[in-house]
């Protein structure tokens, strides 16, 4: 997590599980609309994006660990929602390389489980893109005037 430059509301990692050579799994934080969006907005999330950013952040962590780069994402090839993501408290989020392209080009796939492995969603074949001038972007927070929407 030293790693990370968000702010608190989108920090949902609650815990890395493993990480090896071409994978990781972390467990995810839900958010809801009346935490992330002002007023007291009805419903639930179908797509919760704090997770969604979670699983980016995970592959940042990754890159890091096993490349020393920061990673942002640039383009992602498909998103496949089976339930909503707001079924459940926590999230399993399973993060897997396909490929490293370069030193500084990763492609990886994620999918997002219940703890019993029933999958919500997949996100597949996410281009990204880093280098090791971005890891200067670590330890530093952004965030708002008062505190809403931290970032």
């Amino acid at each position: 997590a030293q790693w990370l430059f968000h702010g608190p509301l989108f920090q949902c990692i609650d815990r890395i599980e493993g990480q090896a050579e071409r994978d990781m799994v972390a467990w995810l934080k839900v958010s809801s609309p009346k935490r992330c969006l002002a007023g007291d907005p009805p419903g639930e999330w179908l797509a919760d994006p704090i997770v969604l950013d979670g699983g980016l952040q995970m592959a940042l962590i990754w890159a890091r660990q096993t490349l020393d780069i920061t990673v942002l994402p640039s383009s992602f090839e498909g998103v496949e929602l089976f339930r909503p993501l707001a079924a459940a408290e926590e999230i399993v989020c399973h993060l897997q390389v396909v490929e490293v392209v370069s030193p500084q080009s990763v492609v990886y796939s994620m999918y997002f489980t219940d703890p019993e492995g029933k999958v919500f969603a997949v996100i597949d074949r996410i281009q990204a893109t880093g280098s090791r001038g971005l890891n200067r972007l670590a330890g530093h927070q952004h965030q708002r005037k008062g505190g809403e929407g931290d970032s």
